[in-house]
């Protein structure tokens, strides 16, 4: 009976959360979407970056980054992380440098709220079912790093960890990394899965 209650609990919480979520990602991103439309691009990823640290905090979640130093990575990279939780997006545009953009899938792209959000601050669609999308997604990825434009952002897994282990990664990252020559650096999200889940 104590496990029924504590797990009762969690649910709740988890509830109230989400609920404290959308309520502040909407009050955050549709202002700073249509701001963007008045301010040039050269702003945007302040306010990307603005809305991943308001978006984390909101749910006391406090990024520490250890290992190697931020500031002593070349650019462009590829950013290979595993895929912990819904909040891995945010987490990654608050703490990471070069303003990074990664692949997403596409459905994302067409919610309310969060989608407009990718969108415009310049997440990459694909769809992993279709050959020419991820073509697609690709060489989008390939022009951002030979234009030294920002990093690139993947989860070689294709999605969520279910169990807190890593997935059987695909090869797209590295076969993007040996065509550019973009070195690749291995984020690890510490202890994420236990929070979130």
């Amino acid at each position: 009976m104590k496990k029924f209650f504590i797990y009762l609990l969690k649910y709740l919480l988890s509830i109230l959360l989400w609920i404290i979520w959308w309520g502040t990602a909407t009050i955050i991103i549709v202002p700073l979407v249509m701001i963007s439309i008045v301010t040039p691009e050269s702003f945007w990823d302040k306010l990307a970056v603005f809305a991943c640290k308001v978006l984390l905090y909101c749910l006391f979640l406090f990024p520490k980054v250890s290992g190697e130093k931020l500031d002593s990575l070349p650019e462009p990279v590829i950013f290979v992380a595993n895929h912990v939780s819904f909040f891995d997006l945010f987490i990654a545009g608050s703490v990471l440098p070069g303003n990074p953009r990664g692949l997403e899938l596409g459905f994302h792209f067409k919610m309310p709220v969060y989608g407009w959000f990718i969108k415009r601050f310049g997440q990459i669609p694909i769809e992993t079912g279709s050959v020419s999308s991820i073509r697609n997604a690709f060489r989008k990825a390939e022009v951002i790093l030979a234009d030294r434009e920002r990093n690139i952002y993947i989860a070689p897994e294709g999605t969520r960890t279910h169990d807190g282990m890593i997935g059987e990664f695909a090869g797209g990252a590295f076969f993007l990394s040996r065509k550019t020559g973009v070195p690749i650096v291995p984020v690890v999200y510490n202890g994420l899965f236990e929070r979130c889940n």
